[in-house]
């Protein structure tokens, strides 16, 4: 009983990402210190990561379950590297989505990398 308690008392204080997605703009993305482009998203549609404003093809769709973003499509040559292991938004203390973290693993190695994508500014 205190278990469940405290699990629904927490789940009350903490800000809620879950009912949002990433507000629509330009977000850098990264892995290390390599600058992978941007992915822009705009409703519940993505493009990219690219570098430039060169988003060619179509945007293609993306849905948010909690704080986790499941991509409709390849992204970008991230997904060329390795496959996607899950992607969890990031947010700020008013629980507005900052960005969100790419977890990722190598097609060649298995190890897993973490692609940072954050608005920029």
């Amino acid at each position: 009983m205190s278990r469940t308690f405290f699990a629904l008392l927490l789940a009350l204080l903490a800000p809620s990402v879950a009912a949002q997605t990433p507000p629509a703009g330009l977000y850098d993305c990264w892995i290390s210190n390599m600058n992978l482009g941007q992915i822009a998203i705009k409703g519940d549609k993505y493009r990219g990561p690219v570098h430039g404003a060169d988003f060619d093809g179509a945007s293609l769709p993306f849905r948010m379950d909690g704080p986790t973003i499941t991509w409709g499509g390849p992204v970008g040559g991230i997904t060329a590297a390795g496959t996607i292991v899950s992607t969890i938004v990031k947010g700020v203390a008013d629980g507005t989505i900052s960005g969100f973290d790419i977890m990722l693993q190598s097609n060649q190695s298995g190890n897993f990398q973490t692609v940072t994508c954050y608005a920029p500014g």
